[in-house]
């Protein structure tokens, strides 16, 4: 008969907190994802609009943008 190794026993807590640890992750993934999707493009096109009528780049959407 042999003993039983304790060291690898994973508590209800530990899992748990695993568990919550993934979430968060996929959260703020999913987050940078929706934020560079939409927040990129705004910078990007006030920049364009810029640069093509010579003048500084108004960044006010993009600003918006980060606010919400």
């Amino acid at each position: 008969m042999s003993n039983i190794d304790f060291s690898k026993m994973v508590t209800a807590e530990q899992r748990h907190a695993d568990e919550e640890r993934a979430a968060l992750e996929s959260v703020l993934s999913s987050r940078r994802a929706a934020y560079l999707s939409e927040s990129d493009p705004l910078r990007l096109e006030a920049d364009y609009d810029a640069l093509s009528r010579g003048l500084e780049p108004d960044y006010t959407a993009w600003l918006a943008s980060h606010r919400r």
